[in-house]
């Protein structure tokens, strides 16, 4: 029986299949099956996967296009490893990715999904920085409420826990599959990333164009039901949770924020957090994770224009995470500067 089985599904994607394909591989640890689900691709990509004729090829190939989903189901259902491991055909795998994912996981067997950072690259291959998440499990789980804690293929799951607790893919959700999936194992085990990006991540991966609105929107709904499930005192409309997301996660490209609503949501996001505090109140990381969130809410509730209600704010943050006191002076300070850099 294999250690890993890599899943990697497979539509219209001609251009980087041979990428992404080679990088598993010629990955430092061998012990492993490559799961490959041809989703009836209507271009080459058929052709080049019968190209391989490595041992540890588990080609599927389907009949009629099923769509993301269910194709990623389908793999599932033939996996044989101790370890499940996603793959993007559009993604390129660094050498060392399944070895140091077994090596951290063997070790710790607490964790049961395990993502990395990545560097993102563009169409041809031009590096564009590193994208990472939280390393630590409290901090994974509270930006779950909100957005993907993990890049999905970078991550790497124990099979285990997917027939202990009959999860699987929802086909409900074409798009945003894989972030509805980490929340659910997420309220039967332990989450990590490791800093060290293992992946190349393409810019011009996953759904976009047409498309976009409707990952948006099942992301939305796919938060909106993890709330109602992981803290059932706290109710929230998936139309809210997009505001929320958008503010939270969306503003760092913004230095301008036009939205009158902003001091309003900023409460409204103290507010899951204050219930999300009290279910892990003891929880050894819960101070740092009251900083981190003190010192995001500052920034965004201290960003021109200033609106109405913004002292509030602070004084919340103060009696949320009473030390961040001490850093207000500097969070006034870089507001400051940011105004007058404005007028310049």
């Amino acid at each position: 029986m294999p250690l890993v089985s890599v899943l990697m599904s497979v539509y219209d994607n001609a251009s980087t299949l041979h990428a992404a394909l080679d990088s598993i591989l010629a990955q430092t640890l061998t012990d492993f099956e490559f799961i490959v689900i041809d989703d009836a691709s209507p271009d080459n990509s058929k052709i080049i996967i019968h190209e391989y004729t490595d041992s540890r090829f588990v080609l599927i190939e389907n009949e009629g296009n099923l769509g993301l989903t269910a194709a990623l189901n389908v793999g599932l259902r033939s996996a044989k490893g101790k370890y499940v491991a996603r793959m993007d055909a559009d993604d390129i795998a660094l050498p060392t990715r399944l070895e140091k994912q077994i090596t951290y996981l063997e070790q710790h067997p607490e964790v049961g999904i395990l993502g990395t950072a990545a560097e993102v690259i563009g169409a041809e291959g031009e590096s564009q920085g590193i994208a990472r998440r939280p390393q630590a499990d409290l901090a994974i789980r509270w930006m779950s409420l909100l957005a993907n804690p993990f890049l999905h293929p970078t991550v790497m799951f124990r099979w285990e826990l997917l027939v202990e607790h009959s999860l699987s893919y929802d086909e409900r959700f074409s798009t945003a599959q894989d972030y509805d999936l980490w929340c659910r194992l997420l309220e039967h085990t332990q989450g990590a990333n490791l800093a060290e990006p293992l992946l190349q991540y393409r810019l011009s991966h996953g759904i976009t164009g047409e498309h976009r609105q409707s990952q948006l929107r099942n992301h939305d709904i796919i938060a909106a039901e993890s709330i109602a499930r992981i803290l059932p005192g706290f109710s929230i409309a998936s139309d809210r949770v997009s505001a929320l997301r958008a503010l939270t996660a969306g503003h760092a490209a913004f230095e301008d924020d036009p939205d009158p609503q902003r001091i309003v949501l900023l409460n409204d996001y103290l507010n899951l957090f204050t219930v999300f505090a009290a279910k892990h109140h003891h929880h050894p990381d819960l101070g740092k994770l009251k900083q981190h969130v003190a010192w995001e809410v500052a920034d965004l509730a201290l960003r021109r224009p200033l609106r109405p209600g913004w002292s509030g704010i602070l004084m919340r943050l103060v009696r949320i995470a009473p030390g961040f006191s001490l850093r207000l002076p500097l969070a006034l300070a870089r507001a400051g500067y940011r105004r007058l850099r404005g007028r310049a």
